[in-house]
């Protein structure tokens, strides 16, 4: 068994040799009262091995003949007497046997204590001890520690070379020293002391005045009796602590350091042991909304944890306390002074702190930065869903194309029926009728789904603020009818530099948020009013609703991230926050009036733009004229979906040559054999050669023909096909369209050559 290391004492090792060198049973003791350590003279003692001691209370080895007062345990009454005074007990052998012993204790240190254990023989034990046999003598000599004996004049007769080297002077100069003639007078009073047949113990600084060193030393002094129970002399042991100061003074800078490290530092710090916090540093106090340190250290650490993490803090303290597991950093919620939880992220180790195993935590508060992440996730979310949309807009309208074409084809045919089936003509052009009606409805619904896409990647170009709005409220009509009449007030407005899809999603979440504002069930009772205005230097967007409004206190926050006083599963909360965003970085304000009871009114104010620079992005080519003259032409259609090519073939075909090419592969083939055509109708995206593909080898071969050029596309956009009608102003058809459309821009060629002609 060896002694108990007490935090990081250098000394432990030391002082075990020194008290197993000594003729002196010695046992070493926690304060709770248990064994840590025994000398082999005390394990002979008491009949045990070292094994068998470690752990056993002392008062199932010493039996007081006196009891201690009740309920003072036997360590804590020795610690409690006078210095160097004992009391007589009754040894336990493990034999059973007792024997008569003088016990005595004092504290060695932080987390220990000394306990001397001196068996009364019948003969006197001073004698034993002044008789310096052989046995004394090897240890006299051998000891580690400092040993010198004075006689009852307080002259010293005899000292170890341990207690030279301490003193740091020689033998012959002190054996003889007369101990009354030291300058010290502390010595002086301690040895008295001793001959007045009482123990006396110093620790601190010493001069030698024989050899004028200084050092820190830790002396014991006891007296030696004679057989007739007369003090006879004295004995000191003295031990050089030099070290132990010097470590201790280290730990005290280290501590200081660690105190001044854990006040400044700028993450939430506490040590706490169980449920009492023992420190707390500025930065966890401000963490929690509290004023002062005192609040804080009188909490119960489970007054800052969130309910949800009682369960696992629960678990873990014992773990760290006693069995010294660590755990990895780990996100945990603590309630402030007021209530409201944070998200923090918590590292924690265990440690020794005022003599005993505590746990230091680190808090950071991550809170912001968790909304950051959902806000990013949100966001990512949401691009994920507008290049969802723009694909889907695409693949609806391909066959939505062919379907109205084919439509538009049936019912220029119906008149040329005989008249005996007006009946049926009349059944079949109402059918027709309402079947583009129907196609026109997924026309629009599919054209403002692909505003609300990432088909244009925050493109600023001149945006008509009106249109904008009436594609949100054609967006959110389903949703507006089950809650209110709309009153729209939408007056002629400057163009405004934006990005549609952005603006469009302000006025979509306004609108939203607006119906959400009025309970389901009386639509006729409440209405949601849309109105624009010209304010000189801006354009203003103001929605109006006769909701159920905003507590005055609560408006201050609700363009916050993730706040929203809609019931759980029905808002996120980012919805104003993202409208607030993009206002702002548009140049723009939006702020809110309400009334509780009354309704709400959002007004948005965005910069006009009187002027297009000469660096904003050109605007589609209008078309012609409908009323322009047409003649019969030869048109070429490019398209890999063959049933739309064939539907707008048919179309086409009744007034004009038209010839289809059902891939990019045959149509640019068609066109390099250097045939000649008045209009090249080709599909933007192809699998085997693209639209732009053709037009670039075109360029090169035949450039006469690329102002005969027009581009039909389904909505999907890629980078490439973005970057290429940045430098190219080739016509565009946005399925699905009316064939109509396609015989304007014929016209608008035909009008282009002739101005050509000289």
């Amino acid at each position: 068994m060896t002694a108990p290391k007490v935090g990081a004492d250098p000394l432990a090792e030391a002082q075990r040799r020194l008290l197993d060198a000594l003729p002196e049973r010695v046992l070493v003791c926690r304060l709770d009262g248990r064994v840590a350590w025994a000398s082999a003279l005390a394990l002979t003692l008491l009949g045990r091995s070292a094994g068998e001691l470690e752990g056993v209370a002392l008062s199932d080895l010493v039996v007081a003949v006196a009891r201690p007062p009740q309920g003072v345990t036997l360590l804590d009454h020795l610690l409690a007497l006078p210095h160097g005074e004992g009391i007589t007990a009754e040894a336990v052998h493990r034999s059973g046997t007792q024997m008569r012993i003088d016990i005595s204790a004092s504290r060695a240190g932080e987390g220990t204590a000394i306990v001397m254990l001196r068996p009364v023989p019948a003969t006197d034990l001073a004698t034993a001890v002044c008789a310096h046999d052989e046995t004394y003598e090897l240890v006299f000599e051998g000891a580690p520690v400092g040993i010198f004996h004075f006689d009852a004049e307080g002259v010293i007769t005899a000292c170890n070379d341990a207690f030279v080297r301490i003193i740091g002077s020689n033998r012959r100069i002190l054996i003889g020293l007369r101990m009354e003639t030291l300058p010290d007078p502390t010595m002086k009073r301690h040895m008295r002391q001793a001959l007045s047949g009482q123990r006396a113990h110093y620790e601190g600084e010493y001069r030698s005045a024989t050899g004028g060193k200084v050092t820190s030393v830790k002396v014991d002094f006891a007296p030696i009796f004679g057989a007739t129970g007369r003090v006879v002399g004295g004995v000191c042991i003295a031990e050089d602590v030099t070290e132990r100061v010097r470590a201790q003074e280290a730990l005290r800078r280290s501590a200081e350091s660690f105190r001044t490290l854990i006040e400044s530092a700028p993450d939430a710090i506490a040590v706490h042991r169980g449920e009492k916090f023992l420190l707390v540093n500025p930065a966890l106090v401000r963490l929690l909304g509290y004023e002062t340190r005192d609040e804080v250290h009188a909490l119960h650490v489970e007054d800052v944890l969130h309910a949800d993490e009682l369960d696992g803090y629960r678990h873990r303290v014992p773990l760290m306390l006693h069995a010294r597991q660590q755990f990895p950093m780990r996100e945990l919620r603590l309630r402030k002074k007021g209530g409201e939880t944070i998200t923090t992220e918590v590292a924690t180790i265990a440690v020794e702190y005022e003599g005993g195993p505590a746990i230091l935590a680190f808090a950071r508060d991550v809170t912001e930065r968790k909304a950051l992440e959902a806000r990013l996730a949100q966001a990512d979310r949401m691009a994920t869903v507008g290049t969802l949309a723009a694909g889907v807009a695409h693949e609806i309208n391909n066959p939505l194309a062919y379907v109205m074409a084919n439509l538009e084809l049936m019912a220029k045919q119906l008149p040329s029926l005989s008249a005996e089936t007006e009946q049926e003509v009349s059944f079949f052009r109402e059918a027709l009728a309402h079947s583009k009606e129907g196609c026109e409805r997924v026309r629009v619904i599919v054209r403002d789904l692909r505003i609300f896409s990432r088909a244009e990647e925050d493109r600023r170009v001149p945006l008509d603020v009106n249109a904008v709005i009436e594609s949100a409220l054609n967006m959110a009509g389903n949703e507006l009818r089950n809650r209110a009449e709309v009153v729209r007030e939408l007056r002629p407005l400057p163009p405004v530099l934006g990005d549609e899809a952005r603006l469009g999603q302000v006025v979509l979440n306004l609108l939203l948020n607006a119906a959400h504002a009025i309970p389901e069930g009386a639509p006729r009772a409440h209405t949601i009013a849309v109105a624009t205005a010209d304010r000189d230097e801006c354009v203003e967007i103001r929605i109006s609703d006769t909701g159920t409004g905003i507590p005055r206190e609560l408006i201050g926050r609700i363009f916050e991230p993730f706040w929203t006083t809609k019931p759980v599963g029905v808002g996120t909360g980012l919805g104003l926050s993202i409208v607030h965003g993009i206002v702002r970085a548009h140049g723009g304000s939006i702020d809110v009036e309400s009334e509780v009871g009354v309704g709400s009114t959002f007004r948005v104010l965005l910069p006009a733009a009187r002027r297009v620079t000469a660096g904003t992005p050109r605007a589609r080519p209008a078309p012609p004229a409908p009323d322009a003259p047409v003649r019969s032409s030869r048109i070429l259609v490019i398209d890999d979906e063959t049933r739309f090519g064939r539907a707008l073939r048919a179309s086409l075909g009744a007034h004009h040559d038209v010839q289809l090419a059902t891939s990019g592969r045959e149509g640019l083939g068609i066109l390099l054999a250097g045939e000649d055509f008045d209009l090249v109708v080709c599909d933007l995206m192809m699998p085997d050669v693209s639209g732009m593909g053709i037009y670039d080898e075109i360029r090169r071969a035949r450039p006469d023909l690329t102002e005969r050029f027009v581009f039909m596309t389904g909505g999907a956009y890629t980078d490439q096909a973005r970057a290429f009608f940045e430098h190219v102003t080739v016509p565009r058809l946005e399925k699905p369209f009316d064939v109509a459309e396609v015989e304007r821009l014929l016209r608008r060629v035909q009008a282009d050559e002739r101005a050509r002609r000289p």
